[in-house]
């Protein structure tokens, strides 16, 4: 909900007749004093109550996009391993593992970096390869290619 429909819709008319009611209640005798001044109140208490069920619903859509960007993330990685393995192997290119290989694939933080290096380092200069490329090759990387669009 935008901040300037909240105010100009909600906010502003309830703190207006809370005020009306309020100041009314000064002027009117005691059964309506009464009245007033608890409608004064429920109105006030209907502001407050507005600004904290914004301020949850903000917090469970962020939570919620929250969850959702962890999920393309892992995609995007999963995406990206692919690929750059089906490229790797229909050029036959060797890739050297670091020698915390478990703790690099565990943590997506150091995973990225070292697939945009592989990336950069092997695959761009060996794409000249594509060319000398057999027909079993181009088969065995167009199925490759199928397999990660269906990741």
């Amino acid at each position: 909900m935008k901040n300037h429909f909240l105010f100009t819709v909600l906010v502003l008319p309830l703190t207006l007749g809370a005020v009306v009611l309020m100041a009314t209640s000064y002027c009117v005798p005691e059964p309506w004093r009464s009245l007033f001044v608890n409608l004064a109140a429920g109105l006030a208490g209907s502001v407050i109550t507005v600004f904290y069920i914004e301020k949850i619903i903000r917090r469970n859509e962020q939570h919620e996009w929250t969850k959702v960007k962890e999920h393309v993330g892992r995609q995007v990685n999963i995406l990206a391993n692919a690929t750059t393995s089906s490229v790797r192997l229909a050029l036959g290119l060797d890739v050297p593992m670091p020698p915390n290989v478990a703790e690099v694939l565990a943590d997506p933080r150091k995973f990225r970096p070292l697939m945009l290096e592989l990336i950069e380092r092997q695959l761009l200069p060996g794409i000249s390869g594509l060319s000398q490329m057999k027909q079993d090759d181009w088969r065995i990387f167009a199925n490759n290619m199928i397999g990660c669009v269906r990741c």
